[in-house]
């Protein structure tokens, strides 16, 4: 269950990230990226980069999987696309959060909330769902075709890293900083 709800947070965090920095390339004159989809398989590819012990063949199935991917998760990427009024929805709320001085566990249930408050069509959250789904199935694959045991546990240790580990959302409450001072 905790790893459906990181999951879905990333998906709408990456979901909400996405077009705002696509945009942003667009306002310098660059060309805008492809979205969720790059920065997912990116986030994939960075984690594979990270275990230097990977065999070719590894690195090869990896790389096929990633490209096979490549069409269904755009397509749900962009079904999923929050509009131009929903992103100006969900970065007023942001501001509001980060105005109200909220830390820790309130931090993060108010940056849900706002995710949640932002009204989505059906289609919306059907490819959104879609989309976390395949992303999750996509990484399952990635563990499959690794060879070893050692090579599937660095996989997912990368990837917890890359969404802050387990429970990640923002910043924490201190318990684990406050133990290791005790120690």
């Amino acid at each position: 269950m905790r790893t459906l709800r990181i999951s879905l947070i990333l998906g709408l965090a990456l979901l909400i990230a996405t077009p705002l920095l696509a945009q942003e390339k667009k306002q310098r004159g660059q060309r805008g990226g492809a979205g969720m989809f790059a920065m997912g398989t990116a986030m994939i590819q960075r984690a594979l980069d990270r275990i230097t012990t990977l065999s070719d063949d590894e690195k090869a199935a990896a790389k096929k999987i990633l490209d096979e991917a490549a069409p269904g998760i755009e397509k749900l990427q962009k079904a999923a696309a929050l509009t131009a009024d929903q992103r100006k929805e969900m970065q007023e709320a942001m501001a509001k959060i980060k105005e109200s001085g909220k830390t820790g566990d309130e931090l993060r249930k108010a940056f849900q909330e706002a995710m949640q408050s932002v009204k989505r069509t059906d289609e919306q959250v059907k490819a959104q769902k879609e989309l976390t789904a395949k992303m999750k199935e996509l990484q399952t694959k990635i563990v499959g075709a690794l060879k070893t045991d050692e090579h599937k546990e660095a996989f997912k240790k990368a990837m917890e890293s890359r969404r802050g580990g387990p429970g990640a959302g923002g910043p924490g409450t201190g318990k684990r900083r406050a133990k290791k001072a005790a120690e």
